[in-house]
């Protein structure tokens, strides 16, 4: 699907309710980045934020964070950490990524943590937060909540 046929259903969406569409993010697929990003930057606002800034600020969050690694040799290693991207019509935006956690520190979240706050007050969100939740053999997830109230 193009991104045009993308803005266009997003566009009739709205007029009968709240749209909701995610993205899966892989390396290599800038395709789907691009796509996110285009659909962010037509969107009128974030609550009368410019969506231009919304849409940068994404983008460079989504590059900026660290990047998988699972074990030498890994296919998935270098891939994007956020691997969903969530983009609701109440003006939120929602990553999620998960990673394998070798030797967690609390240095590392605490990174990821002031990423997301510096880039969340340079897209002007009201509210941006991160959190953090650990499952299974060594696996962490990440989930970031952008919103424009």
């Amino acid at each position: 699907m193009e991104l045009q046929d993308i803005i266009n259903a997003w566009d009739v969406l709205e007029k009968v309710g709240k749209p909701e569409l995610t993205f899966t993010l892989h390396k290599g697929n800038e395709t789907t980045l691009n796509t996110i990003i285009g659909l962010v930057e037509s969107m009128p606002s974030f609550n009368d934020k410019d969506n231009q800034v919304v849409a940068r600020e994404l983008r460079r969050l989504i590059e900026m964070l660290p990047k998988t690694y699972y074990n030498e040799g890994n296919i998935n290693n270098g891939d994007y950490l956020i691997n969903q991207v969530t983009l609701k019509g109440d003006d939120t935006i929602l990553l999620r990524g998960v990673k394998l956690v070798k030797e967690e520190t609390k240095e590392d979240f605490d990174k990821i943590r002031r990423l997301v706050n510096t880039i969340g007050k340079d897209m002007k969100a009201d509210e941006y937060t991160v959190k953090n939740e650990f499952y299974g053999y060594n696996m962490q997830e990440i989930k970031i909540r952008l919103w424009w109230d």
